[in-house]
């Protein structure tokens, strides 16, 4: 019994010195680029004298503090402090803060989490519903230019569909997870990396094969199975190799988003289909206009996709472009 209360005593004690620093919630959301002040309270039994408070940024690259050491000469319970934060990269980072009593050499530690975000402007949601509805629209002309006996064929026998199943989710995770691991330090760039790697193809691919004279078939196929693989492939990725980019924490898979991208590719297909059965004149009308429109969603998304991440650092527009205009 004795034991258990100087256990929950040390506990108590411990936990006092934690919570000297109060913050208004468990982790502070910063927008990119725009600087502002935290504010915390003190959180003491009673007044303080001769206090220095210490702050640091775990990753300055991503968060800058203004100041870094306060000198206080009596530290009141309830009394509030501020620290300028300038988030200068999308990421996370923690501020590590220090309390220490020049008089009786005694000190007090803490964390506090940030992340950097890029802030979801208007223009940039109205940009993304515009693309998605083109998007949408030429997926129908797309749908027209199938040949269903063709895609039941490479099904039946899917030698083709296969070795890109094993490129998609064997050979580019597996090369993405070693070169983040190689040419990237900061941890969550090194999980985008890879990310980025896991990921299914997008309907882009099957815009530049028309583009190009590939086998449209085989790439609506391959977008189709992949989209589905990656609902399973992607968690087991990310609970293994992700894991160990992310540390203790496992990544989560945006489930929703891959279903979202499974219905908005075979909805449009459907109709598409549908089309070229019920009406073969319309289907070969809408064989005159894909590829230009094909043309010009690609290059709205270009341009606009730019502007809209111009604000951001070099890296995000270059993701961007790769995320986009590079298929899989």
């Amino acid at each position: 019994m004795f034991l258990f209360l100087c256990v929950a005593v040390l506990s108590l004690v411990a936990n006092s010195q934690c919570s000297l620093l109060v913050f208004p919630s468990s982790d502070t959301k910063l927008h990119l680029y725009e600087a502002a002040n935290l504010t915390f309270t003190v959180d003491a039994d009673q007044p303080l004298d001769d206090v220095v408070l210490t702050l640091t940024s775990s990753d300055p690259s991503v968060v800058q503090l203004d100041s870094s050491s306060m000198q206080i000469s009596q530290l009141i319970p309830g009394e509030n402090f501020s620290a300028l934060l300038t988030p200068l990269q999308i990421g996370y980072a923690d501020l590590t803060w220090e309390f220490v009593d020049e008089i009786g050499n005694d000190s007090s530690a803490g964390i506090h989490s940030m992340r950097v975000v890029r802030e979801q402007t208007a223009f940039a949601m109205g940009f993304g519903a515009i693309i998605g509805l083109l998007v949408a629209l030429n997926n129908v002309n797309v749908g027209c230019q199938l040949d269903m006996q063709v895609v039941l064929a490479q099904l039946k026998k899917p030698v083709a569909p296969t070795i890109g199943m094993l490129g998609q989710f064997v050979f580019m995770p597996l090369v993405s997870y070693g070169m983040a691991t190689l040419l990237l330090q900061n941890p969550v760039t090194r999980l985008g990396l890879f990310t980025i790697g896991s990921c299914p193809g997008g309907v882009y691919s099957n815009f530049y094969t028309l583009l190009l004279q590939g086998d449209l078939d085989l790439s609506v196929t391959m977008t189709f199975i992949s989209n589905v693989g990656a609902l399973g492939m992607m968690p087991l990725w990310m609970h293994t190799l992700g894991h160990k980019l992310s540390g203790p924490t496992t990544p989560a898979v945006p489930f929703s988003n891959l279903i979202v991208s499974l219905v908005a590719l075979t909805i449009p297909l459907g109709i598409g289909l549908l089309i070229q059965y019920k009406r073969p004149k319309w289907g070969k009308a809408s064989e005159r206009i894909v590829k230009p429109f094909s043309v010009a969603i690609l290059l709205v998304a270009l341009v606009v996709g730019i502007y809209s991440y111009c604000t951001s650092d070099l890296r995000m527009t270059l993701l961007y472009l790769y995320h986009v205009h590079v298929p899989a």
